[in-house]
């Protein structure tokens, strides 16, 4: 959509019979994790009341979207991508030209095109941790992808291998049919939120205020929450979800809290133990033989069925450059952690033809809405024939400052390689663009509701339609305004009551101990650095050993 409002003619190729990719396969009970409004995209706003959506009505939200846009001639189902590859130069200055073979209804067919993009997303091969004993283990093996919400699990014992979000879903479904589950988590399960409070979605404060706060206040943020939580609350779950985070505080590979690790944005796993009486087991050392299952704890346990929720890895095999295209070799090799490309989307040695999008993965907030932004990202490149990008030098350099953010801010989950900050990303990206709404304090001063639907409603992407390239303004500021709780019922959610109060706080610190404590997120992000003042800032940082913002 993006592309084709840019003047491009895109086409796109889904091996699936229907677009959606894990919205499309996933089982019939699949629930969202983030909220209609924090997931739908920046110029289409989601229809009804403020909910958290099922698989079925966010493929037709896809459907409606595709409708609107007039994308469906662009959009070739059933067709796999066999083959893609880069052609040599016509002549000296001209751009590589791409040949992608696909074999879809008419069989196979070859098609040209001046720019390839990856969004095949992080959902492709499913990953298996190997154990010793693995193959002399005789009970079921399934992985999330296998699942299906009919599956009869009556009187069995399982073992649920990994803890993500649908982990936690598929736990609680199991063991409400199990006789016995247990889950095995080699770490931990991140920063768990509920999906609900008080029939609310709970992303609903995941705002500039909260996300506002210098992440070095995460510690504090953090235990004021899990205290909230585990003392004052009274429902169960969310008792025991109190506790949980304070255990993952107190393990200390954080230093930064909720700040500092990806969310497990459902209460599910916790569910299964409180009304199941499902087991909390740690990593598996050993299987086998038959159907042991041998834990870090020395205990052992019989297993019908042992559920991998281990997550999936991304294949991009079926690019094969020619045998002088080093550079394609380079940036496919480096593209296999994402965190070693621009924005984690553009790899500077081959540019705006090779676009990768949807590969970034928020610690707390959506994922359309980041995969979108590189998407705009992607756009921005391609239309001004790079004119836009930096030059290769301020990209690798900015993409080392990147790195070293990441690294300080979740160094405990480096195993996440997609994983980023959603707030501190989209402003970012969108300040390359210039779509960023601006100084706030600023736009206070012309509009003060409208300031404070973008300080204080949900960190929703319509905030980058309100100026710069395909900017909507009048349709951003209604979905801004539908979106953002009334003053009164935000005062009563006590998350924001603890994060607006962490704010003043800081501001208040930022007078006395400097700008490492300034509240973020307030301003526009500052213009392109030189080469020689991202090298300075990046050694700041390491001799301070700061973590920044």
């Amino acid at each position: 959509k993006e592309l084709k409002q840019a003047g491009f003619y895109p086409v796109a190729f889904d091996k699936h019979a229907r677009i959606g990719g894990v919205w499309a396969w996933g089982w019939d009970s699949l629930v969202m994790t983030s909220s209609s409004v924090h997931t739908a995209f920046s110029d289409f706003p989601p229809e009804g009341n403020l909910r958290m959506w099922t698989r079925d009505e966010y493929w037709h939200y896809l459907e409606k979207y595709c409708t609107a846009f007039d994308l469906w001639e662009h959009i070739h189902t059933n067709t796999k991508v066999l083959k893609a590859w880069r052609e040599p130069p016509i002549c000296e200055g001209t751009s590589n030209l791409w040949q992608v073979v696909v074999e879809g209804p008419l069989g196979k067919t070859t098609w040209g095109c001046c720019a390839l993009v990856i969004a095949t997303g992080v959902n492709q091969v499913p990953t298996y941790p190997v154990y010793p004993g693995f193959e002399t283990f005789t009970g079921k093996v399934l992985h999330t992808r296998d699942y299906r919400s009919d599956m009869d699990f009556t009187g069995k014992r399982a073992v649920l291998v990994g803890m993500g979000e649908s982990g936690s879903d598929i736990s609680y479904d199991a063991a409400r049919q199990c006789a016995e589950t247990f889950i095995s988590i080699r770490k931990t399960a991140g920063w768990v939120v509920p999906r609900l409070r008080n029939s609310t979605p709970a992303d609903i404060v995941t705002n500039r205020i909260l996300w506002g706060l210098p992440r070095r206040a995460g510690p504090w943020l953090s235990r004021a929450m899990a205290t909230g939580d585990s003392v004052l609350d009274r429902d169960e779950v969310i008792k025991e979800m109190g506790k949980y985070n304070f255990a993952v505080l107190e393990k200390g590979s954080n230093r930064l809290g909720v700040y500092g690790t990806f969310g497990t944005k459902n209460t599910s796993f916790l569910k299964a133990m409180v009304k199941c009486g499902a087991k909390l087991k740690p990593e598996i050392i050993r299987l086998g033989p038959g159907k042991s299952v041998h834990f870090a704890d020395s205990t052992v346990t019989e297993a019908d069925v042992l559920l991998f929720n281990t997550g999936f890895r991304y294949d991009f095999s079926f690019i094969q450059p020619r045998a002088d295209d080093v550079e394609l070799k380079q940036a496919l090799e480096d593209a296999k952690d994402v965190r070693n490309l621009w924005k984690k989307v553009l790899h500077p040695a081959v540019g705006a033809s090779l676009c990768f999008v949807g590969f970034a993965r928020p610690a707390f907030g959506s994922q359309p809405p980041m995969a979108e932004m590189q998407a705009r990202l992607c756009a921005f490149a391609l239309g001004s024939n790079g004119a836009g990008l930096p030059p290769r030098d301020v990209m690798e350099l900015q993409i080392e400052l990147d790195r070293d953010r990441i690294q300080r801010q979740f160094g405990a989950e480096q195993r996440v390689r997609s994983l980023d900050d959603y707030v501190l990303y989209l402003n970012d990206v969108a300040s390359i663009i210039g779509c960023h709404p601006g100084s706030i304090w600023r736009l206070a001063l012309s509009s003060p509701r409208l300031a404070w639907n973008v300080m204080a409603g949900p960190h929703i992407v319509a905030q980058f339609r309100l100026r710069g390239p395909g900017c909507k303004p009048a349709l951003a500021a209604e979905t801004l305004q539908r979106s953002t709780l009334p003053f009164a019922r935000l005062c009563r959610i006590r998350l924001f009551v603890i994060s607006a109060a962490l704010w003043l706080l800081c501001a208040l610190l930022s007078t006395v101990l400097g700008a490492s404590w300034r509240p973020v997120g307030f301003e526009a992000p500052t213009g392109q650095l030189s080469v020689k003042q991202l090298r300075e800032e990046l050694e700041r940082r390491r001799r301070r050993n700061l973590i920044l913002p």
